[in-house]
């Protein structure tokens, strides 16, 4: 059996990689959910207030988005989440 091969694709800068929000329907009246992001610069917490009434699934990549990491997630509440880790970074939370 040949395992897949994944290659990284030097060719894709920070530009090319946005969050956009989603519209539209698929299959009825659902309306594809919108995503959201918080930049940070320097910092070894973020705490991110979004009001969606739900904890969002979410993920953290470093200012090259070339690496995600895995900080330490609170959820004080279904509106507000706190990201922490051991060294200051600049990156972004996409949720």
């Amino acid at each position: 059996m040949e395992k897949s091969r994944v290659e990284k694709n030097t060719n894709i800068s920070k530009r090319d990689i946005k969050m956009t929000k989603l519209s539209g329907s698929q299959g009825g009246d659902t309306a594809a959910p919108q995503r959201y992001t918080r930049n940070f610069t320097d910092a070894t917490s973020v705490t991110v207030t979004h009001n969606l009434g739900f904890i969002p699934k979410l993920v953290c990549v470093n200012h090259e988005y070339d690496e995600v990491f895995y900080p330490k997630i609170t959820h004080s509440s279904v509106n507000e989440f706190s990201v922490s880790w051991s060294i200051a970074l600049t990156g972004a939370i996409h949720y």
